[in-house]
């Protein structure tokens, strides 16, 4: 299931967001937190996938066999007095959409008083989890989807009834990563742009790589982890194993 340290690979959107409600900008926030009594709660809930679920990130409909790692919904809660509490969740799945979160976040502040403005809800875009949205031709498994929308609230329950864990301090290292992923559009000597792939005619990238990997750490009484939060900028298409389920490199780290 899930430990007290409960890890989240975000995308941008996710950290600017989360930059934005609780201050206005990381220093000021870790300033802040050192002094305020910062609360945090983390908590994952396994999302129930099988073999007969459409798999999502292909442009036909995929098919899997068996499972790497763990599918989940994770959640992290902060609570930073008198700025109220914000919940982010990252979720191992291609994409969520409007259809799933809006009745999520509904759910989320009734049963915990989060502002479903302080919801953020991320997928870390894993090519090979059952589909969640109409793609390509193909739709949605609405049992995952049922399973993905119960795992979301589930989860930022969860974290939320572990704030009283004691307080947090806070952490923040702006690192790089420069070993996982390239800049997939390639430029061709006629000016065309190719996705990724060996070509003889290929002059190189069409421009940078965001190599970027901010890390927020949260540490409990006795300096235990209590939730940490990474952010990279990578297409996540791959698993260890051929032809089988899998959160992807992302949630397989965080694991």
């Amino acid at each position: 299931m899930f430990m007290e340290m409960t890890m989240i690979g975000a995308r941008n959107v996710v950290l600017v967001s989360m930059i934005a409600v609780l201050g206005s900008g990381i220093e000021d926030f870790a300033a802040a937190a050192q002094q305020a009594g910062l609360r945090v709660g983390a908590a994952a809930v396994n999302l129930e996938a099988d073999d007969s679920m459409v798999i999502a990130g292909n442009i036909v409909p995929g098919r899997a066999e068996g499972q790497e790692g763990e599918l989940r919904a994770v959640a992290v809660v902060i609570e930073k007095p008198g700025s109220g509490k914000v919940a982010i969740v990252a979720c191992d799945v291609l994409f969520v959409t409007a259809e799933d979160v809006d009745p999520v976040v509904a759910r989320i502040e009734q049963t915990t008083g989060i502002p479903a403005s302080h919801v953020l809800v991320n997928a870390t875009h894993t090519h090979h989890a059952p589909s969640t949205a109409v793609v390509h031709g193909y739709g949605r498994d609405e049992v995952f989807s049922q399973c993905l929308r119960e795992g979301i609230v589930e989860a930022v329950q969860q974290a939320n009834a572990k704030l009283g864990g004691g307080e947090s301090d806070f952490l923040f290292h702006l690192g790089e990563e420069r070993t996982v992923g390239i800049n997939s559009r390639i430029r061709l000597a006629d000016g065309r742009i190719f996705w990724i792939g060996p070509r003889p005619d290929e002059i190189g990238p069409t421009g940078p790589l965001d190599v970027q990997l901010p890390v927020l750490a949260f540490r409990g009484p006795g300096d235990r982890l209590r939730a940490l939060i990474y952010n990279h900028s990578t297409h996540p298409i791959g698993t260890i194993q051929s032809g089988v389920r899998s959160p992807s490199f992302y949630g397989l780290a965080a694991q």
